[in-house]
C-alpha cells in the first residue's frame, strides 16, 4: 500500500472551525456562529461566504451595522457575490436608502446565479403552472419572489 492514510475523524483546525459554524448556525445560535465564523475568517482570510454568512448571523441578532459592514466585505471580495447582494439591499431597504437598495439590487440582479434544471419533466411542468415567467424556472419560490420584487423595485418587471 503507498500513501499515507487519513486518520478517520482528523480534522484541520480550519475543518473544525466550519463544522462549528455550521452546527450553531443550523440551531440558530447566531452569537455561536459568529465566533467560529470570526476565528475562520482568520483561517481564510477574506473570503466572501464566510464574510456573507457572518454578515447574515449579524443581522440576525440585530446588529445591522456589523452585517452591513461584513456584507460589505463580502461584496468587495466577489463583486458578483448574489447573497451578499441581495443582503445589502435588505439592509438599504431597512435604513430607507432606496437609491442604494436600487443600485445594489440592480448589481444583484445582473449577477443571479443560473437556475437548477429541474430534475424531471414533472417538476418542470409544475414550475412552468406555477410561474407565468419562464425564464425563471429552476429557482425556488422564495428566490422567484425575491426577482419579481427586485425587477418591480427597478422598474422592469415583466409580469
Amino acid at each position: 500500500m503507498t500513501g499515507r492514510m487519513a486518520i478517520p475523524g482528523w480534522f484541520s483546525s480550519r475543518s473544525r472551525l466550519e463544522r462549528k459554524a455550521v452546527h450553531a448556525f443550523r440551531l440558530k445560535d447566531y452569537r455561536g456562529a459568529i465566533r467560529h465564523l470570526d476565528a475562520l475568517l482568520a483561517h481564510v482570510g477574506e473570503n466572501p461566504n464566510t464574510l456573507h454568512v457572518l454578515a447574515f448571523c449579524h443581522e440576525r441578532i440585530g446588529d445591522e451595522d456589523a452585517a452591513f459592514e461584513y456584507a460589505t466585505r463580502a461584496v468587495s471580495a466577489d463583486e458578483h457575490h448574489f447573497e451578499a447582494l441581495r443582503l445589502l439591499v435588505r439592509l438599504h431597504v431597512h435604513r430607507g436608502e432606496e437609491d442604494d437598495a436600487r443600485a445594489f439590487t440592480q448589481r444583484a440582479l445582473s449577477s443571479l446565479p443560473p437556475p437548477t434544471a429541474p430534475r424531471s419533466l414533472v417538476r418542470a411542468a409544475r414550475l412552468f403552472a406555477r410561474d407565468r415567467d419562464p425564464s425563471l424556472d429552476g429557482y425556488d419560490r422564495e428566490l422567484r419572489e425575491w426577482i419579481h420584487w427586485a425587477r418591480a423595485l427597478v422598474g422592469s418587471d415583466t409580469r
